[in-house]
């Protein structure tokens, strides 16, 4: 056969290959993007229920002292270059004031609520409140240039496969 004749034709053996690549690579993918996701985003922890019980006293009085902590409380690093933000805790339809209802430690995560009508009131049946958030994960970047060469990560990769699927084709093709 004269190899002039198959010019610009696909063989079957370049069609299997660029399949189990592109398996292969979304198979990977995945990950990836999932570990950038880790690297530069900051996590939202919304409607976390915190079980006060701890905290509530006999007759429905609130321990002042008693420390509650959250799921997701900074520890390690965390605790002086991530610290929770934007924490709100209340209940179903009351947010809490804080310093007037709670105190919050935000390098730490730990609430101490405080002995108010409106904190004995609403969680007088469930003994729960709602808190809701921002916290980071293991491994998140905490300077700006990091996160920037992090969100690159998942492009790098794409490219890489682009580059495999474009080189089996123009071998084949030539």
């Amino acid at each position: 056969m004269n190899k002039m004749n198959k010019k610009g034709e696909i063989g079957m053996g370049t069609i299997i290959m660029m399949f189990v690549t592109i398996i292969v690579a979304i198979a990977l993918l995945v990950p990836i993007f999932n570990t950038q996701t880790d690297l530069t985003t900051k996590r939202t922890a919304t409607n976390e229920v915190l079980d006060i019980s701890g905290a509530v006293l006999d007759g429905g009085a609130i321990n002042e002292t008693y420390p509650l902590t959250l799921t997701n409380a900074p520890t390690g690093w965390k605790s002086t270059e991530c610290p929770i933000e934007s924490f709100v805790i209340g209940n179903s339809s009351t947010d809490f004031t804080l310093t007037t209802d709670y105190r919050f430690t935000s390098s730490t995560g730990v609430v101490y609520l405080n002995n108010t009508a409106v904190v004995n009131t609403s969680n007088a049946a469930t003994n729960n409140s709602l808190v809701d958030y921002v916290w980071c994960a293991d491994g998140y970047n905490t300077e700006g240039s990091s996160r920037g060469i992090a969100r690159i990560i998942g492009l790098l990769a794409v490219l890489a496969l682009f580059v495999v699927v474009a080189g089996a084709i123009k071998y084949d093709w030539i």
